[in-house]
Protein backbone atom coordinates (compact mmCIF):
# COMPACT_ATOMS: atom_id res chain seq x y z
CA UNK A 1 0.00 0.00 0.00
CA UNK A 2 1.06 3.72 -0.32
CA UNK A 3 0.55 6.66 0.71
CA UNK A 4 1.04 9.96 -1.32
CA UNK A 5 0.73 13.29 0.24
CA UNK A 6 0.86 16.71 -1.38
CA UNK A 7 2.16 19.13 0.87
CA UNK A 8 3.62 22.87 0.66
CA UNK A 9 6.09 22.05 3.70
CA UNK A 10 8.77 20.14 2.90
CA UNK A 11 7.49 16.50 2.93
CA UNK A 12 10.12 14.94 5.15
CA UNK A 13 9.55 17.06 8.04
CA UNK A 14 6.08 16.23 7.89
CA UNK A 15 6.72 12.39 8.36
CA UNK A 16 6.25 11.93 11.96
CA UNK A 17 2.76 13.60 11.65
CA UNK A 18 1.96 11.62 9.04
CA UNK A 19 3.25 8.63 11.03
CA UNK A 20 1.21 9.06 13.94
CA UNK A 21 -2.08 9.88 11.82
CA UNK A 22 -2.02 6.58 10.43
CA UNK A 23 -0.98 4.92 13.70
CA UNK A 24 -4.34 6.82 15.01
CA UNK A 25 -6.28 5.06 12.22
CA UNK A 26 -4.74 1.77 12.73
CA UNK A 27 -1.52 0.48 15.15
CA UNK A 28 -0.85 -2.29 13.13
CA UNK A 29 0.13 -0.35 9.81
CA UNK A 30 4.13 0.35 9.84
CA UNK A 31 5.07 4.02 8.38
CA UNK A 32 8.20 2.97 6.31
CA UNK A 33 10.16 4.11 3.10
CA UNK A 34 8.90 7.94 3.57
CA UNK A 35 10.34 9.63 0.50
CA UNK A 36 9.34 12.76 -1.83
CA UNK A 37 8.21 12.32 -5.12
CA UNK A 38 11.70 13.69 -6.47
CA UNK A 39 13.00 10.71 -5.26
CA UNK A 40 10.65 8.43 -6.13
CA UNK A 41 11.34 9.60 -9.66
CA UNK A 42 14.64 9.47 -9.75
CA UNK A 43 14.86 5.74 -8.66
CA UNK A 44 12.52 4.74 -11.12
CA UNK A 45 14.48 6.82 -13.93
CA UNK A 46 17.65 5.10 -12.07
CA UNK A 47 18.13 2.44 -14.68
CA UNK A 48 16.77 3.83 -18.07
CA UNK A 49 19.53 6.75 -17.59
CA UNK A 50 22.23 5.05 -17.22
CA UNK A 51 20.85 2.70 -19.83
CA UNK A 52 20.85 5.85 -22.14
CA UNK A 53 24.48 7.00 -20.61
CA UNK A 54 25.75 3.84 -21.90
CA UNK A 55 24.37 4.05 -25.21
CA UNK A 56 26.00 7.67 -25.17
CA UNK A 57 29.27 6.18 -24.78
CA UNK A 58 28.94 3.45 -27.04
CA UNK A 59 27.92 5.71 -30.30
CA UNK A 60 30.69 8.09 -28.93
CA UNK A 61 33.01 5.31 -29.40
CA UNK A 62 31.84 4.04 -32.23
CA UNK A 63 32.10 7.21 -33.87
CA UNK A 64 35.45 7.52 -32.53
CA UNK A 65 36.25 4.27 -34.54
CA UNK A 66 34.93 5.35 -37.65
CA UNK A 67 37.38 8.43 -37.92
CA UNK A 68 40.06 6.23 -37.09
CA UNK A 69 39.48 3.75 -39.24
CA UNK A 70 38.66 6.33 -42.20
CA UNK A 71 41.78 8.14 -40.94
CA UNK A 72 43.65 5.13 -41.47
CA UNK A 73 42.48 3.79 -44.51
CA UNK A 74 42.68 7.53 -46.57
CA UNK A 75 46.14 7.81 -45.39
CA UNK A 76 47.18 4.17 -46.32
CA UNK A 77 45.07 5.21 -49.66
CA UNK A 78 47.37 8.32 -50.45
CA UNK A 79 50.55 6.69 -49.35
CA UNK A 80 49.86 4.19 -51.95
CA UNK A 81 48.96 6.77 -54.89
CA UNK A 82 51.88 8.99 -54.15
CA UNK A 83 53.43 8.74 -57.22
CA UNK A 84 50.16 8.74 -59.24
CA UNK A 85 49.63 11.83 -57.07
CA UNK A 86 52.99 13.25 -58.07
CA UNK A 87 52.40 12.84 -61.60
CA UNK A 88 49.11 14.61 -61.52
CA UNK A 89 51.01 17.41 -60.10
CA UNK A 90 53.69 17.31 -61.92
CA UNK A 91 51.15 17.71 -65.16
CA UNK A 92 49.11 20.86 -63.61
CA UNK A 93 46.53 19.25 -61.16
CA UNK A 94 45.90 22.09 -58.70
CA UNK A 95 46.27 21.54 -55.15
CA UNK A 96 42.39 21.87 -54.44
CA UNK A 97 41.81 19.05 -57.19
CA UNK A 98 44.05 16.63 -55.31
CA UNK A 99 41.97 17.43 -52.27
CA UNK A 100 38.70 17.12 -53.89
CA UNK A 101 40.16 13.89 -55.17
CA UNK A 102 41.15 12.09 -52.05
CA UNK A 103 37.92 13.60 -50.03
CA UNK A 104 35.21 12.41 -52.73
CA UNK A 105 37.05 8.78 -52.67
CA UNK A 106 36.43 8.84 -48.55
CA UNK A 107 33.14 10.13 -49.12
CA UNK A 108 31.79 7.72 -51.46
CA UNK A 109 32.78 5.02 -49.63
CA UNK A 110 31.03 6.31 -46.54
CA UNK A 111 27.82 7.10 -48.74
CA UNK A 112 27.66 3.30 -49.52
CA UNK A 113 28.32 2.58 -45.88
CA UNK A 114 25.50 4.74 -44.77
CA UNK A 115 23.02 3.77 -47.31
CA UNK A 116 23.65 -0.07 -46.18
CA UNK A 117 23.36 0.68 -42.67
CA UNK A 118 20.18 2.95 -43.03
CA UNK A 119 18.54 -0.11 -45.38
CA UNK A 120 19.58 -2.12 -42.07
CA UNK A 121 17.93 -0.25 -39.79
CA UNK A 122 14.85 0.14 -41.33
CA UNK A 123 14.76 -3.51 -41.99
CA UNK A 124 15.73 -4.13 -37.80
CA UNK A 125 13.30 -0.89 -36.87
CA UNK A 126 10.27 -3.36 -37.75
CA UNK A 127 11.27 -6.29 -35.76
CA UNK A 128 12.20 -3.68 -32.76
CA UNK A 129 8.72 -2.31 -33.39
CA UNK A 130 7.28 -4.84 -31.61
CA UNK A 131 9.92 -4.86 -28.60
CA UNK A 132 9.13 -1.38 -27.54
CA UNK A 133 5.97 0.70 -26.78
CA UNK A 134 5.27 4.11 -26.82
CA UNK A 135 9.02 5.10 -29.06
CA UNK A 136 8.92 5.34 -32.58
CA UNK A 137 11.66 3.01 -33.69
CA UNK A 138 11.76 5.32 -37.43
CA UNK A 139 12.38 7.90 -35.96
CA UNK A 140 12.95 10.46 -39.05
CA UNK A 141 15.23 13.22 -37.07
CA UNK A 142 17.76 10.07 -36.05
CA UNK A 143 17.43 8.85 -39.64
CA UNK A 144 18.56 12.08 -41.15
CA UNK A 145 21.08 13.16 -38.04
CA UNK A 146 23.25 10.14 -37.81
CA UNK A 147 24.04 9.83 -41.18
CA UNK A 148 24.82 13.75 -41.59
CA UNK A 149 26.82 13.48 -38.65
CA UNK A 150 28.70 10.21 -39.74
CA UNK A 151 29.24 11.93 -42.99
CA UNK A 152 30.80 15.22 -41.52
CA UNK A 153 32.98 12.77 -39.01
CA UNK A 154 34.46 10.72 -42.33
CA UNK A 155 34.85 14.31 -44.19
CA UNK A 156 36.85 15.65 -41.32
CA UNK A 157 39.18 12.36 -40.99
CA UNK A 158 39.67 12.46 -45.08
CA UNK A 159 40.43 15.95 -45.09
CA UNK A 160 43.76 15.29 -43.20
CA UNK A 161 45.42 12.79 -45.29
CA UNK A 162 43.42 14.86 -48.39
CA UNK A 163 45.59 17.91 -47.21
CA UNK A 164 48.90 16.17 -46.87
CA UNK A 165 48.61 14.50 -50.57
CA UNK A 166 47.71 18.07 -51.73
CA UNK A 167 50.80 19.43 -49.88
CA UNK A 168 53.29 16.72 -51.79
CA UNK A 169 56.19 18.02 -53.72
CA UNK A 170 56.09 15.90 -56.99
CA UNK A 171 59.52 16.26 -57.39
CA UNK A 172 60.55 14.19 -54.50
CA UNK A 173 57.19 11.90 -55.20
CA UNK A 174 58.44 10.98 -58.74
CA UNK A 175 61.74 9.57 -57.16
CA UNK A 176 60.18 7.69 -55.42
Amino acid sequence: MALVLKTERDPLALAGALGEVVHRIDPNIPLADVRTMEQVTATALAAPRFAAFLLGVFAVLALTLAAVGTYATISLLVAERTNEIGIRMALGAERRAIVASVLREGLIVALGGVALGIGGAIVLSRTLDTLVFGVTTRDPVTFTAVPIILMIVVGIASLMPARRAAALDPINALRQ
